[in-house]
């Protein structure tokens, strides 16, 4: 698999051309036995290449293939497909970055109302505390 995802298969008996399939939900560098039927060659099956693995069942793959420019609309398709494609591989790192911004939302908000109901003499003695600690550390 190359580095932007995709599996190239050049075999002159089930194609002219290099066919290219799209394996974006596995990573760089995975290796796979495949086997493509000559009579459908838009469809790539996918198994596992590993040792301890070996010939495990890992999926499909559609055929990615090239698209004329001059046709506007199968552009336009393609677009949407790399469009979708992108909002998949985006979507755990969304999801992560939801959970870490609503994970500090409360811990400022936890923060602020312990915080806030210290009087100033507690405030006061905290602060005396951390440079005392200050103080040990640096002896």
């Amino acid at each position: 698999m190359t580095k932007n995802h995709l599996i190239v298969i050049e075999d002159e008996d089930v194609a002219p051309s290099a066919l290219r399939f799209l394996a974006h939900h596995f990573s760089p560098g995975d290796e796979f036995e495949t086997v493509i039927n000559p009579m459908v060659p838009n469809l790539l099956f996918l198994y596992d290449a590993r040792a301890n693995r070996r010939g495990a069942w890992c999926g499909t793959l559609k055929l990615w293939g090239n698209v004329n420019r001059a046709d506007d609309e199968a552009v336009g398709r393609r677009i949407g497909m790399a469009e979708q494609v992108k909002r998949d591989l985006l979507r755990p790192v969304l999801e992560q970055a939801a959970r870490m911004t609503e994970q500090r939302a409360d811990d400022l908000d936890h923060n602020n109302a312990v915080l806030g109901k210290m009087s100033r003499a507690e405030k006061q003695q905290r602060r005396d505390d951390e440079s005392i600690a200050r103080e040990a550390l640096e002896l």
